[in-house]
């Protein structure tokens, strides 16, 4: 959907997330630093996703609610589930399934193939220590951090096709700061190994 032009300006656009950030943990105003954050993912989330084209045009069609496929398995399941009471029936399957279908999207987000796509294997592994690192350190912060993750992987997810490759570009901040918080802490040969591995596996044909 994207030419690498625009793929370029999804990279500048998180970049300028990461000053976004820095101006959020220098400034005594926190709550309005917070609400330019979150409106400014919003739109760039929205943008990479296309359902926003340059400069302001809207492409509702691109909707999820508006995805053959979904509102196809929606309709099938209440043919189906026939022999359920109507209001369980009525529960289930209706206009809500699109959130499930958003939820499960978002879970495929975070994939190990995506992962290694995006970081390389070798770089999970600090990932992977730099999360449980903030997890046994909570604190305001790093509620803002996942709150950030949960809206880019939300708001891309919301358009009928996921662009991963984007998807990543607007994560890459936390991913770097996730992996770079928990280099200290891995095992450094198993580390080299992985990296080492991940270079024979990227280099292969």
């Amino acid at each position: 959907m994207f030419t690498r032009a625009n793929d370029i300006l999804i990279l500048f656009f998180a970049i300028g997330f990461c000053g976004l950030i820095l101006f959020y943990l220098t400034t005594r105003f926190k709550k309005i630093s917070i609400l330019i954050i979150v409106v400014y993912l919003l739109f760039v989330s929205l943008y990479a996703s296309g359902l926003i084209n340059p400069p302001f045009s809207l492409q509702p069609f691109l909707l999820i609610i508006n995805d053959d496929w979904t509102n196809l398995y929606i309709a099938q399941m209440q043919t189906e589930s026939m022999y359920m009471p109507y209001i369980i029936r009525s529960l289930l399957f209706n206009s809500s399934a699109h959130l499930y279908v958003m939820l499960s999207k978002m879970a495929g987000l975070f994939t190990l193939k995506n992962l290694y796509e995006a970081l390389l294997i070798a770089n999970i592994y600090p990932l992977v220590k730099g999360l449980t690192l903030d997890l046994k350190n909570w604190n305001k912060s790093k509620k803002l951090l996942i709150f950030c993750i949960l809206l880019i992987s939300l708001s891309m997810v919301v358009s009928r096709s996921v662009e991963i490759t984007n998807t990543f570009l607007l994560l890459s901040p936390f991913l770097i700061y996730f992996v770079l918080r928990g280099l200290n802490s891995v095992n450094k040969i198993i580390y080299l190994a992985l990296f080492v591995f991940s270079i024979v596996i990227a280099t292969s044909p």
